[in-house]
Formats: structure tokens, sequence, C-alpha cells
């Protein structure tokens, strides 16, 4: 069984990922992966309610979410999210094809599908999307003050 606990001594520029699963086996590769990036704080919670009440304690980045949770399935979890804090990004785990993924999801904003059991590449294709997401979001601010 994998071991998931919070990274202590967490620093003010962290990457903070809330990893929400009923069950962490099966999580081994993508959660070994994710530790070796020093600036990743990991956030083991097993429930919906914990989500949230996580993300109005802290600056939180990303939420992956499992299929199932303890008090919802994953998919829930993240329409209860989208609702009091719409511009969260979500990954969710999912076995459904791409079309039947994107009707189930619709207009909740989940940034990533990945697969029920993600491992080391779908890790790396996290790591890629929040490393785009941040070079965006540092360059939107020069270029708006510029038009000022």
């Amino acid at each position: 069984m994998v071991q998931v606990e919070a990274d202590a001594g967490a620093e003010k520029n962290m990457l903070r990922i809330i990893f929400a699963a009923r069950n962490y086996a099966g999580f081994a590769a993508l959660v070994e992966r994710l530790r070796e990036e020093p600036e990743i704080e990991l956030i083991p919670v097993s429930t919906a309610v914990s989500v949230k009440e996580t993300l109005t304690e802290q600056e939180i980045h990303l939420i992956i979410v499992a299929e199932e949770l303890e008090d919802c399935s994953g998919a829930d979890c993240i329409r209860r999210v989208a609702m009091q804090f719409p511009l969260v990004h979500t990954a969710l785990c999912s076995p459904l094809d791409e079309e039947a993924f994107h009707e189930a999801t619709e207009g909740l904003g989940v940034l990533l599908q990945l697969p029920p059991r993600p491992g080391r590449a779908d890790a790396e294709r996290i790591l890629e999307r929040m490393a785009h997401i941040a070079s965006l979001l540092q360059c939107a601010a020069p270029s708006r003050m510029n038009n000022k």
C-alpha cells in the first residue's frame, strides 16, 4: 500500500497539490514522480469535505481526484469544488473514453483526465501542464501593465 503523507516545511513558493483518494493503492508511480520535485507539496485527503476545507485554509494550485472518495465519486467532488472554487485546476482519474469524459465533466473546467491508475508519464503530463500555466501567468502581468 502506498503511504501518502503531507509534506512538512512547505515554503511560500511551493506548488500545492491536493491528492484526493479513498485508497492510495495504485498511485505509487504518480506519487513517487511528483515527490521527486522539491517544490511540490502533496496534501493527501480522502473526502470531498476535506478537499473543500483544505481549499479554504491554503492556496492550492491543483487537485488530483481519484475515481472514488470516501464520501462521493471523484466527479461529484469536482462538481462540489467547481461551485465554490471555480478557478482551481483539477485532474480527474476516470476510465471513460474521451467523448464520454467530456460529456460527464462539461462545464467543470477539468484540466486533465488521468487513467484510473496513473503512472510516471501521467505525472509528467501534470508537471508539463502546470509549468505551461505558470509561464502564461508570468507573461500575462507585464503585457497588461504595458497596455495601460
